[in-house]
């Protein structure tokens, strides 16, 4: 969608939320699990909630 937006003129914007990586370094044990990963995802919601609230409101 997005290689079609700009081909169409529109300005884009991407946004990525990594939740697997992060836990496994925090732990060490190699590999997250699925639950973990839930848990970084739950946390990173309402960071990422804010971020995309504070782009809408400056356009």
């Amino acid at each position: 969608e997005a290689i079609v937006a700009r081909h169409g003129g529109m300005r884009v914007m991407g946004v990525s939320g990594i939740s697997n990586v992060a836990i496994d370094v925090i732990d060490g044990q190699g590999e997250a699990s699925h639950e973990e990963v839930l848990e970084a995802g739950a946390l990173l919601a309402p960071r990422m909630t804010s971020l995309v609230r504070g782009v809408l409101a400056s356009l």
